[in-house]
């Protein structure tokens, strides 16, 4: 007979080879004698495609080693042996069955003296159970399931990385495909590629075709648009884009089959396991991943990862490490690039500005710093991460880099402040901006403050592989535009800056505790910290939220905050104060400084010199002494008085007058006539009812509208029993209240008067009736056009 043309794959494992021998086969009760060579020593698989007298061709696949024999048939389509055969030949990965010999060409039937045309193929055959089968046999109770599963997971991993990187795709991954070896010390194999196909598919390959079925992504047949036969031609699919998707959505499918398999599963990894697979088989994402992505996945399911990251900034009781301990018991350890941004100087600079500037004039005990908020901020940053690690989406999204980047954030925060900015961002000719302030404190090297140079914060924070500009866009950008820069970014500005927010939940605690307000400090932090969950928002961007048994702890973060506005921010003697220092900064010459010296000056400057500073520039503008001018000398000497407060109400004069009021403290205009005349009518009346009062200034009478934007509404997502996020106010009826009537139960529009003024009126002795005062407000804001006004100060 002809002697069949052989092919010899040459491993790194040498294989002991037999000589050649005749082997006598049967296919369909006729015999086939063919010449070949079979290894010994181990269990393989000969795989033989013949053609039949009748032109049809048939796989026949026959077990065999050197002592046994075996012969199992199978009639199948010759196309996939093929497939199987060029995935095969591609690869060496003991992930993979391998292929030890090739034959082909013609062979002899024992009965015939014609001959015909054959192709055997020997490689391995791999004695075991598929994954799944294994998972629900096992019955060790003490073995935590996930040590078995992630591992075969990473072997089936490497086997497609493997297929890959010779352009190979798999294509039916499934369980029963997936087999562990009997051999121990093995890892597990992926087995039956005969619907591999080419994964880049070009003009040469168009009539590449798959066959349709229930573990196909079914964006594939629906963009390829499957025939009646149920079969796709990738070509359709796109002819630039790989299709390794492909592969990335089935090995979801697969670790959700294994998943369920696992019988003895911790509860923690199996929702990260389900989070992962509902990740891989989300369309269009799945379409964008790559596989070092599932391999940071994976790496993440591993029992060792259950601990901080391996970030050190999230220690909290380790031996020496420089730590601050705060009131509540928070810690902010001191540790990595922590411990150098705390002792530089673009840092140190606010412990020595005042959380609450001025109010220490108010409240006594109100001495506390923004660095101390900032580090209270961080260290509650922490404590959340290491709780939302719990959590499978948070899990699969973060790694050690976007866990220092989020508690970097949340630490500098307040990086652009300096005394006063929040009162200069409620100028209207405020030159103060959160972009220019950023910038001057990153590249600043702060010799002007400390009289030697420092590395710049940028530098600093690029050392450690943070981005300044994406912290930027986390603590200052709008949100929207966040879209376009994924999942880390997002959540990381909906932790500093949403409804229940670490910033908040610093400020309002330390706030109320210095100040003597109780209700502040009756936040449910350790309620809120346990609950913590990561959703995508209504912008379906990914933003915190809280499981619905924290309801309560919400609420009482709602409850501090307009406790907080009712008792601190809008004290009517901080608003007294805000009123006078915004009446000097808005009457001041811009134009005159260079706005980069001026910033900075202040950014380095304590309160005492601010103020200073400003009553100088004031001075030089209007002619006139500073009201402010000794506040700070005489601790809290020519504090304004307030004259009348602007209800808040629903009747149509009083809510006409605070409706108007408040549109004209957003007015961006110039023109300053309807603020002038409304001050200059009041003077006017003053003196006409109070003839002793003599001639009154028009800077003695101030209007105070809040109009920083402190008091929008508090968006927070709490995920219902069906797992859907939902709004608080949607939820609870006490947040609705406070949601839609927050400015009408803390806001308040007040006029003041100097010292002078209210001492001769009498305001602290017989509270004189002032009721007349709102109606000469609606009579003067009835006649005044809309949009007509620029701001009240």
């Amino acid at each position: 007979m002809t002697r069949l043309r052989r092919k010899t794959y040459r491993r790194s494992v040498m294989v002991r080879v037999e000589a050649s021998a005749f082997q006598l086969l049967k296919v369909n009760d006729v015999e086939l004698t063919v010449e070949g060579q079979i290894p010994s020593g181990r269990r393989h698989q000969a795989l033989l495609l013949v053609r039949s007298p009748a032109g049809k061709q048939l796989l026949a696949r026959c077990l065999r080693t050197s002592d046994e024999h075996d012969i199992g048939w199978a009639q199948v389509a010759a196309s996939s042996v093929y497939h199987e055969l060029n995935a095969l030949r591609a690869v060496d990965r003991p992930e993979l069955p391998r292929v030890y010999e090739e034959w082909s060409g013609p062979a002899r039937l024992s009965n015939e003296a014609r001959s015909v045309d054959v192709l055997v193929v020997v490689r391995d055959f791999i004695e075991g159970q598929s994954v799944d089968e294994r998972l629900r046999n096992l019955h060790t109770p003490n073995l935590d399931q996930v040590r078995l599963v992630v591992p075969w997971l990473e072997s089936v991993l490497r086997a497609l990385i493997a297929l890959h990187a010779k352009n190979v795709g798999h294509f039916d991954l499934r369980a029963a495909n997936v087999i562990h070896p009997d051999e121990q010390g093995k890892p597990v194999v992926v087995i039956d590629l005969n619907s591999s196909q080419v994964l880049s598919v070009n003009e040469a390959s168009r009539h590449t075709i798959l066959q349709v079925d229930q573990r196909l992504a079914p964006e594939a047949w629906y963009r390829a648009r499957a025939d009646r036969a149920g079969r796709i031609d990738l070509a359709k699919l796109s002819v630039e884009e790989p299709l390794a998707w492909l592969d990335w959505y089935q090995f979801g499918l697969l670790t959700r089959e294994m998943t369920s398999a696992a019988t003895n599963l911790d509860a923690t990894h199996r929702r990260y396991l389900d989070e992962v697979a509902d990740y891989l088989t989300s369309y269009p994402g799945c379409m964008e991943i790559k596989a070092k992505e599932i391999r940071r996945l994976l790496e993440r399911a591993k029992p060792e990862f259950l601990h901080p990251y391996g970030v050190p900034e999230l220690v909290r009781n380790a031996r020496n490490i420089d730590v601050e301990v705060f009131p509540d018991g928070q810690v902010f350890t001191k540790v990595g690039v922590l411990g150098e941004i705390v002792k530089h100087p673009a840092f140190t600079r606010l412990f020595e500005v005042k959380q609450l500037t001025l109010l220490r004039y108010v409240f006594v005990g109100a001495e506390h710093s923004r660095a101390m908020h900032m580090m209270h901020c961080a260290s509650l940053t922490a404590d959340l991460l290491k709780h939302l690690f719990s959590e499978p989406r948070f899990l699969r999204t973060f790694d050690s880099k976007d866990i220092r980047f989020a508690i970097v954030a949340a630490l500098l925060h307040d990086i652009n402040h300096f005394p006063f900015l929040h009162t200069f961002q409620e100028s209207a000719k405020s030159i103060f901006t959160n972009r220019a302030l950023f910038d001057e404190v990153m590249e600043s090297d702060f010799s002007h403050f400390t009289g030697e140079q420092h590395i710049p914060l940028r530098e600093l924070l690029i050392g450690a592989a943070i981005d300044p500009e994406a912290l930027w866009r986390v603590i200052f950008g709008e949100r929207y535009q966040l879209r376009q820069y994924g999942p880390i970014e997002q959540f990381v500005n909906s932790m500093i800056d949403s409804g229940v927010d670490v910033d908040k939940l610093s400020y309002l605690y330390l706030d109320a505790l210095c100040t003597g307000v109780p209700v502040g400090q009756a936040i449910d932090y350790s309620r809120l910290m346990r609950s913590a969950i990561m959703v995508p928002d209504l912008l379906n961007m990914e933003s915190l939220a809280f499981d619905i048994g924290a309801l309560p702890a919400v609420e009482s973060v709602i409850h501090a905050r307009l406790a907080n506005f009712r008792a601190i921010y809008w004290h009517q003697r901080n608003r007294a104060l805000m009123a006078m220092f915004l009446h000097v900064a808005d009457n001041i010459d811009y134009t005159r400084l260079d706005e980069t010296t001026l910033r900075r000056e202040v950014l380095v400057s304590s309160e005492a010199d601010v103020v200073r500073r400003m009553n100088e520039l004031y001075e030089e503008h209007t002619g006139r002494r500073s009201p402010m001018a000794m506040f700070i000398p005489l601790r809290g000497a020519g504090l304004f008085e307030q004259l009348y407060q602007v209800p808040v109400t629903d009747d149509r004069e009083e809510g006409f007058v605070f409706r108007r009021l408040s549109a004209m403290s957003r007015a961006e205009r110039s023109d300053r006539s309807g603020e002038a005349e409304l001050r200059r009518a009041l003077a006017d009346e003053l003196m006409s009812r109070y003839p002793r009062l003599g001639e009154v200034d028009i800077a003695e009478i101030l209007i105070d509208i809040p109009a920083r934007p402190m008091d929008g509404q508090l968006v927070a997502f709490l995920r219902d029993g069906r797992g859907e996020p939902k709004e608080i106010d949607k939820i609870s009826s006490t947040a609705e209240a406070a949601v839609k009537d927050f400015q009408k139960l803390a806001k308040s529009i007040r006029v003041f008067v100097s010292p002078r003024v209210a001492s001769t009126i009498g305001i602290r002795g017989g509270e004189p009736e002032l009721r007349w005062i709102g109606g000469l407000l609606y009579e003067i804001l009835s006649g005044l056009p809309n949009g007509s006004n620029g701001r009240l100060s």
